[in-house]
């Protein structure tokens, strides 16, 4: 659930423009501010992807984004984007001249860019970190909750919740030749 004003989900609704803004971490601790004066015209995109590429239950939807910036006045050619956290939001102007932002994910950039007059920047959200062979110490017979718990722990996940629709589920034995993104999957297929 996105927390927003009614006015802003008026405004979207009928079409009104929005804008982009980021919070950039660089991994040497540098924090940029972007603006949509930042960003060239479109400059940004999300795309959603799932493991298959189709939408079922218990599917796992990664989010990327493409951010295009622009730096004809090499304001952004001394940073490096390199494994940066971005906080990408949605901008809309109120009806007081207050923009309100609503956070739309948190992206790490998992590919270099060079600087140049334009630089283009993808990043990831977290799903990606699931991405990488399931070795889990969790003991089977196991719940779908330790199963969880202990795939995010080990990918450095924030679970988020605490329960779940049948978290008490018991799984029997250990999936094998997999990844911890699929795990993730078939937990949520089973959880319903």
């Amino acid at each position: 659930m996105i927390n927003a004003s009614s006015e802003f989900k008026k405004k979207i609704n009928s079409g009104s423009f929005f804008a982009n803004y980021a919070d950039v971490i660089l991994r040497d601790g540098t924090e940029l501010d972007l603006t949509p004066a930042d960003f060239m015209l479109n400059g940004c995109t999300v795309n959603d992807k799932t493991t298959d590429g189709k939408f079922g239950v218990g599917f796992t939807a990664g989010k990327t984004i493409n951010m295009t910036l622009a730096n004809f006045d090499e304001r952004f050619s001394s940073y490096d984007f390199y494994n940066a956290i971005i906080y990408l939001y949605v901008g809309v102007m109120l009806d007081s001249g207050n923009v309100e932002k609503v956070r739309k994910g948190k992206y790490y950039v998992i590919k270099p860019t060079t600087p140049g007059d334009v630089i283009n920047i993808s990043g990831s959200d977290s799903m990606h970190l699931f991405d990488r062979p399931y070795k889990a110490k969790t003991a089977y017979p196991a719940t779908l909750q330790n199963i969880l718990s202990d795939c995010c722990l080990d990918c450095g996940v924030n679970i988020g919740f605490e329960e779940f629709n049948n978290w008490n589920f018991v799984v029997d034995e250990k999936p094998e030749d997999c990844t911890y993104r699929q795990v993730v999957s078939w937990v949520a297929q089973i959880a319903g």
